[in-house]
């Protein structure tokens, strides 16, 4: 199983305020609190390192860290804590509506897609004539496990799809079928950033997804 994408997603409660010296400016120039402050035209930031395959997205709803082909698990946890805090630092993130932690692995199956659709379709889903009939199959669960909602995404894929709809920047050779196994981890009950609890999420996120990940394998049999 190879860790191929980690994202990291705050959804704000409130819109972080991008345009505070705007804000500041219009108080010294005319006096007065800024009115209609959310009508503002507020363009988002979005950075991409190609060197290091990271993506920081800061928008007034949201703030994003991605990371492609990570080197380890250790790496992703480290940077994403230390992006996190450079974006804390220098705008604050406001209240939070939901913390995303998102994991995504492949697991190589040689070059037979059809051999590992039919696997899926056996071992992951009720057979019947409208599963037997499909070109493509995908499960998707839900889960509540202490406390974190999981959502579990699984099935076959071939590396022109990844390439396609997953990722930003080219990756290294990858085998040409794989099984796809995602897993998102949500956290809605803590609405104040720290980057504490965002490490203890991490910690707990990893953990609960590389465990289902591997539940799924598992059970394919691959």
């Amino acid at each position: 199983m190879e860790l191929i994408k980690v994202t990291c997603e705050l959804r704000h409660a409130e819109r972080m305020k991008i345009l505070a010296p705007y804000e500041a400016l219009h108080r010294e120039v005319l006096g007065k609190e800024p009115e209609d402050v959310g009508r503002w035209i507020t363009p988002g930031l979005r950075l991409e390192d190609k060197d290091r395959k990271r993506i920081v997205v800061v928008d007034p709803s949201y703030s994003v860290v991605a990371i492609e082909e990570p080197p380890n698990v250790g790496y992703c946890r480290d940077t994403i804590l230390a992006l996190f805090e450079d974006v804390q630092r220098l705008l604050t993130v406001p209240r939070i509506a939901r913390w995303g932690l998102r994991f995504t692995w492949i697991h190589a199956y040689g070059d037979n897609f059809e051999a590992l659709l039919g696997a899926c379709k056996e071992r992951l889903l009720a057979p019947g004539p409208l599963i037997g009939r499909a070109s493509d199959v995908g499960l998707v669960l839900d889960y509540v496990v202490n406390g974190l909602k999981l959502t579990v995404t699984a099935g076959p894929m071939k590396i022109e799809q990844l390439k396609s709809h997953f990722l930003a920047f080219e990756p290294k050779e990858l085998p040409p079928v794989f099984l796809y196994l995602d897993v998102d981890t949500a956290d809605v009950e803590t609405p104040q950033y720290s980057r504490r609890h965002l490490g203890q999420l991490f910690d707990r996120g990893h953990g609960q997804a590389e465990a289902i990940a591997e539940e799924v394998i598992s059970v394919v049999g691959v």
